[in-house]
């Protein structure tokens, strides 16, 4: 159901993974964590992408995270997310340390933010986790906007692909700034819009 944009705000702690316990069972988050975790979740169960795979080839629902460990850490949120659903706990095939493998022929990988882990791939859905502070110089291994541009032929076979960036906006450059200054799908360009088709911009409203 649509419903109206309101104010919200993030926090953020000066731990270098950002992480502070929260709520009564004090669990680890860092704000966008859950949100990631039950939009993968959702595509993975609920998405469909699978009937637009060759036979024998999965389809990748990504959750790109800052670093190695975020991405693995974040596994444990997409597993208890799936298996909040007894049609999801029910569909869960094999669980590595950053994979876990459906019967649906949909794969869910939590990966950090390097060509390597994404070329190959048939990506549907990816959903780009902090990807404020991902780096974004041109000098970089792996910047922001290479990644970006390696998930789009990822995505080519897909009627309903999407592209989800969630961060905590830290400066006006980068990947994070460019969505923003497009808007969801384009909407803030006057023309030119259809490279920015099925792309979601999640942010806080701590930017000043």
């Amino acid at each position: 159901q649509p419903s109206e944009t309101v104010p919200v705000r993030c926090i953020a702690v000066e731990a270098e993974d950002h992480l502070f316990l929260a709520g009564e069972g004090w669990i680890p988050t860092h704000n966008t964590d859950v949100f990631a975790a039950t939009t993968v979740a959702y595509e993975a169960v609920c998405g469909g992408h699978e009937q637009y795979v060759r036979k024998g080839q999965p389809a990748m629902i990504a959750l790109i995270s800052q670093d190695l460990r975020m991405a693995r850490y974040s596994l444990h949120f997409v597993k208890a997310a799936i298996e909040s659903s007894r049609v999801g706990a029910k569909l869960i095939k094999n669980v590595t340390a950053d994979t876990i493998e459906l019967h649906n022929g949909v794969m869910v990988s939590c990966v950090p933010p390097t060509l390597k882990a994404i070329r190959g791939y048939a990506v549907p859905v990816a959903v780009l986790d902090e990807v404020g502070v991902w780096y974004q110089e041109s000098d970089s291994a792996n910047p922001d906007y290479e990644i970006y541009r390696a998930l789009k032929p990822a995505q080519l076979q897909f009627p309903k692909k999407k592209i989800i960036g969630i961060s905590s906006p830290w400066n006006k450059s980068g990947l994070l700034y460019r969505f923003f200054s497009a808007g969801t799908e384009g909407a803030k360009l006057p023309s030119g819009q259809d490279e920015y088709r099925g792309i979601l911009v999640l942010h806080s409203s701590t930017a000043g």
